[in-house]
C-alpha cells in the first residue's frame, strides 16, 4: 500500500503575464474585437377570426476580425492551431407561434410555438482562446515562504518561486475550426381557461433541446488504457502509483489543452400549473406548481465571468463537472441547477383601517450534486492541486463499508483504518438514500440532492391619501417569517451551494496494489449545513409618497 502527502495547505498562485517575441504596437496577444450583426422578421397571419399564426425568423451573425497567435510548438507537437477563431456563420432561428380562441370570447385560449432561438454569445469563453495560447499567458504555484514579493509593475512579475521553482507548463485552450455558437430548440404549448368565480386557470409545458452546446476536451490528455478493477473499472487518465498523481500527458512541455467544440443533446422539460384570482372583493391570489427536468452533459459556469480556479475557464468546465463515464463521451445527467419541484402561494387580501396584506410561500425541492473523492484518483490533473478541494472524480460506494469490504480507510495519523473509521463511513452511506442506492458502482454525477426549503414572506402596507391625487404608503415587510416565528422552520439546509455539483466525501491518501483501489481518509462534512443568508428572518420599514 502506498501513500500519498497530506494535502498541504498555504498555497499561493499568480498568474504572470509575459510576452514571448516581440510586441504587437496595438497591444497584448489577447486583445480581440467582435461584432456581432442581427436581423429579425415578423409577421402575423389571421386565416380565420379567432386564430393567429406567427411566423418569425431571426439571423444572427457574430465576427472575429482578429485572430488569436498560433503557438508553433504546439502546432508541431500536437497538430493544434491556435490561430483558429470562429468565423461568421450565419445563425438562422426560425420560429411559429399560434394563438386559437376555442371559444370564441377568450374564455379557453390554446396557445403554443416552436423554434430556434440563439442569444447573444458568452463571449467569455471564446476570450480564452485568445489569452491561453500558450505564448503570453502563465502560471507561477508557490507556497508559503516559497512565494515571491508581490510587485504591480507587469514588466517584473515573478518567474520563479523563491526557492527558483520555474513556471509551470503552460495551459492552452482552442477552438474546433467547426465552432459554432449556442442555439436551442424550443417547443411550447400553453392552455388558458377562465374558471367560475373569477379563477383562471394556466396550464404550461416546455420542451428545449441543446444545438450547438459548448463541450470541452483536453486533447493533450489520453486514457492509458488501464481501469481500477477495485472501484467497479473506474478510467484511469494517469499514474496514480506515484507520490503523486501525473496525468497520461501527449506532450509533457504543455499541461491543459483544451478544445472548444460543440455537442447536442442537453435538454429541459418544465411543467407548470396556476390558478389565480385577481384581487377582487378584497381577496386575491395565485398558487402554482412547477415540474423541471433538466439533464446537461457539463457544468456551464461561465456566466460567473471569471475563472473558480484561476487556471481558465475552459479548464474549468472540465474539473469542475463530475466525470462519471469519458472525457469525451459524457453522460446526460441532471444539471446541478435543476429545481425539481417548486410551489409557489401569493395571497393578498384587504384588511380594516385601509390595510393591505400579502403573503408569498415557496417551497422548492433541493439541487442535485454529487460526492466525490478529495483527490485525483483518476490521475487526469484535476484535483487539490489544481481546483483546492475540489475533483471531478466521483465516490466508489462500498458493497460493504467494513476491515474486510471493498474499501481501503485510514486514519488520519496514517494508521489502518479503525473499525470504528468503517462503522462511520457505513452508517452515512446508510443515512444518504443517493449512496445507499449506489452501493458497488460510481456514483453517478449529480445523483444526490439538497433538501427541501420553504420561505414565506409577509408585506403590510397602508395607504393614507393626501388629496389632490397624492398619497404616503407606508410599508412593512418580514422576510422569512417561519423562522421568526420558529427557529426551526423557514431553515435552508444544503451540502452543496447552489450550482456547485461536488461535495468531498473521501480523500485520496495512497494506492491498495492489492486490491487495485484508492487508500482513503475519512472526509465526512456536515451534509446539512444552514444557509445563513437564506435562512435568517429580516424586517424592512419603507415609506413613499406619491405625487
Amino acid at each position: 500500500m502506498q501513500r500519498l502527502p497530506s494535502k498541504r495547505f498555504g498555497r499561493w498562485s499568480s498568474f504572470s503575464n509575459l510576452t514571448t517575441g516581440p510586441s504587437r504596437p496595438e497591444g497584448a496577444l489577447a486583445d480581440f474585437r467582435v461584432h456581432q450583426l442581427g436581423g429579425y422578421l415578423q409577421d402575423d397571419w389571421s386565416p380565420v377570426q379567432r386564430l393567429v399564426v406567427t411566423l418569425g425568423i431571426r439571423i444572427d451573425v457574430p465576427i472575429f476580425p482578429d485572430r488569436p497567435p498560433s503557438n508553433p510548438e504546439l502546432l508541431a507537437a500536437l497538430g493544434v492551431n491556435t490561430g483558429v477563431s470562429p468565423y461568421a456563420k450565419l445563425l438562422w432561428s426560425p420560429r411559429v407561434g399560434v394563438h386559437f380562441d376555442l371559444a370564441r370570447d377568450g374564455s379557453a385560449v390554446l396557445r403554443g410555438g416552436i423554434g430556434v432561438f440563439s442569444g447573444r454569445p458568452a463571449y467569455v469563453f471564446p476570450a480564452e482562446g485568445y489569452r491561453s495560447t500558450g505564448l503570453e499567458q502563465f502560471f507561477l504555484d508557490c507556497a508559503g515562504d516559497d512565494t515571491p514579493s508581490f510587485t504591480l509593475d507587469p514588466g517584473r512579475q515573478p518567474t520563479t518561486c523563491r526557492s527558483g521553482q520555474p513556471i509551470g507548463a503552460p495551459r492552452v485552450a482552442f477552438f474546433d475550426p467547426h465552432y459554432r455558437f449556442p442555439q436551442e430548440l424550443k417547443l411550447a404549448l400553453g392552455f388558458d381557461r377562465r374558471l367560475p368565480g373569477g379563477v383562471i386557470g394556466t396550464l404550461d409545458l416546455l420542451y428545449s433541446r441543446g444545438i450547438n452546446e459548448p463541450y470541452f476536451i483536453d486533447v493533450n490528455l489520453a486514457p492509458t488504457g488501464a481501469v481500477l478493477s477495485g472501484e467497479a473499472g473506474r478510467m484511469l487518465y494517469g499514474t496514480i502509483t506515484s507520490p503523486e498523481p501525473r496525468p497520461n500527458r501527449l506532450n509533457a512541455n504543455f499541461t491543459s489543452v483544451v478544445q472548444q467544440t460543440n455537442r447536442a443533446g442537453s435538454r429541459s422539460f418544465v411543467g407548470s400549473v396556476q390558478l389565480s384570482r385577481p384581487l377582487s372583493g378584497g381577496v386575491g391570489f395565485q398558487a402554482a406548481y412547477t415540474f423541471s427536468d433538466v439533464r446537461d452533459l457539463m457544468l456551464n459556469g461561465g456566466g460567473l465571468g471569471f475563472s473558480l480556479s484561476g487556471y481558465g475557464l475552459a479548464a474549468d468546465q472540465i474539473g469542475y463537472t463530475v466525470l462519471d463515464r469519458s472525457l469525451d463521451r459524457r453522460h446526460l445527467r441532471p444539471s446541478a441547477l435543476e429545481v425539481r419541484h417548486k410551489v409557489r402561494l401569493t395571497a393578498m387580501m384587504d384588511l380594516p383601517w385601509g390595510v393591505q396584506l400579502a403573503g408569498i410561500f415557496e417551497g422548492a425541492s433541493g439541487t442535485p450534486f454529487t460526492y466525490v473523492v478529495n483527490g485525483d484518483i483518476n490521475g487526469d490533473g484535476f484535483g487539490p492541486e489544481v481546483f483546492g478541494e475540489q475533483s471531478d472524480d466521483p465516490v466508489y460506494v462500498p458493497r460493504l463499508a467494513a476491515p474486510n469490504g471493498d474499501v481501503t480507510l485510514i486514519g488520519p495519523d496514517g494508521a489502518p483504518g479503525r473499525p470504528d473509521d468503517y462503522a462511520r463511513l457505513e452508517r452515512f452511506i446508510q443515512d444518504e438514500p443517493c449512496l445507499r442506492a449506489s452501493r458497488g458502482a460510481l456514483l453517478r454525477r449529480n445523483r444526490c440532492r439538497n433538501p427541501w426549503a420553504s420561505t414565506l414572506d409577509t408585506r403590510l402596507t397602508k395607504t393614507m391619501r393626501t388629496g389632490n391625487g397624492r398619497a404616503v404608503d407606508l410599508t412593512l415587510d418580514i422576510f422569512n417569517l417561519l423562522h421568526l416565528i420558529d427557529r426551526n422552520w423557514g431553515v435552508t439546509r444544503r451540502t452543496a451551494d447552489f450550482g456547485i455539483e461536488e461535495v468531498p466525501l473521501l480523500q485520496l491518501a495512497g494506492y491498495d496494489a492489492a486490491h487495485d483501489r484508492g487508500v482513503y481518509r475519512l472526509d465526512l462534512r456536515d451534509r446539512r449545513h444552514a444557509d445563513l443568508d437564506a435562512s435568517r428572518w429580516r424586517m424592512q420599514l419603507g415609506i413613499r409618497y406619491v405625487f
